[in-house]
């Protein structure tokens, strides 16, 4: 985990880091300041209002570059495998849909 990966987690805790990984991993962010984060701003939509306001009493002001992050990409499939297997899909299916092993759908579905 890079550097700045771990300052955004100390800040956002370990729930938040995915969610704004997820949206910006690879991009460049410019974060508002507190004082100009509003509720419909993109931060308050996918990480709620109050870890919104912590990254942005930290980073406020500053435009900043998200670093990719392997994480992230699993953390987004692993959620879309959870959601195909509540609809009915066998693990077998996503193994398939998902292009990994029988094995890693079940560490996904076990939140492993």
């Amino acid at each position: 985990m890079s550097a700045v990966i771990r300052e955004i987690e100390s800040v956002i805790g370990k729930k938040g880091l995915p969610l704004l990984l997820t949206r910006y991993s690879g991009q460049k962010v410019c974060v508002p300041r507190p004082e100009n984060l509003h509720g419909k701003h993109d931060l308050v939509t996918f990480l709620g209002n109050e870890v919104a306001k912590k990254f942005c009493t930290r980073f406020g002001g500053n435009q900043m570059y998200i670093p990719m992050n392997n994480a992230a990409r699993i953390f987004s499939r692993n959620q879309a495998i959870i959601k195909d297997y509540s609809t009915g899909m066998t693990v077998n299916d996503l193994a398939r849909r998902h292009g990994i092993s029988i094995r890693t759908v079940a560490k996904a579905l076990n939140g492993k």
